[in-house]
């Protein structure tokens, strides 16, 4: 008996909390600014580090482009010791923090083993063969530097949609507390206390 009476309360209480009316004109509660705030923290390092992952990249790239536009050189052991030096430039970029992915490591790699294959060859290497194998090894690393480049691209569009939209929440706080302010200076006004 005790056990029904006290089945029965609850689903009573349990009946009249969940049937108790909302104001219309309030929303239910909202997750605070600290939660974005938490966020934004949170995800500013990841996009610092794609930035700087795409700088290191795009130094790489053109550092190996250089390093073909040195083989023109009429000179092949001077072209092959500044197209060295690029290569050698750029392996030590890669190296450095942000660290560049394994397949940019493998690339860079291969275009020193190149070129210290062409050096050993000396003046009977075969220079337009060293250009096409030098490019096709900055192609890979143009690849990771192009996906790289559109997921900052999206990223980017991403941070801008989010901008405009808080811009645009802001301007509506701020006509609601330039609006709320008002309507308490007109009922000071009118002698409210």
């Amino acid at each position: 008996m005790i056990r029904r009476l006290t089945s029965i309360a609850i689903v009573l209480l349990a009946t009249a909390a969940t049937a108790q009316q909302r104001y219309p004109g309030r929303p239910g509660p909202t997750p605070s600014a600290g939660f974005l705030a938490a966020q934004i923290d949170r995800m500013e390092g990841e996009l610092r580090a794609k930035s700087a992952g795409v700088r290191r990249d795009a130094f790489i790239v053109s550092q190996l482009v250089a390093a073909v536009g040195e083989l023109e050189d009429f000179q092949h052991t001077v072209a092959l010791e500044k197209a060295r030096d690029h290569v050698n430039a750029a392996l030590k970029r890669a190296s450095e923090s942000p660290v560049a992915a394994s397949t940019t490591f493998t690339a860079i790699q291969k275009s020193a083993d190149l070129v210290d294959t062409a050096k050993r060859q000396g003046a009977t290497a075969d220079m337009p063969v060293l250009k096409r194998d030098l490019l096709k090894q900055n192609h890979f690393v143009q690849q990771v530097l192009f996906t790289e480049l559109d997921d900052v691209r999206k990223d980017r569009q991403t941070l801008s949609d989010l901008q405009s939209r808080l811009s645009s929440i802001t301007n509506d706080m701020d006509n609601a507390l330039a609006e709320a302010l008002g309507s308490t200076f007109d009922y000071f006004r009118a002698g409210g206390q």
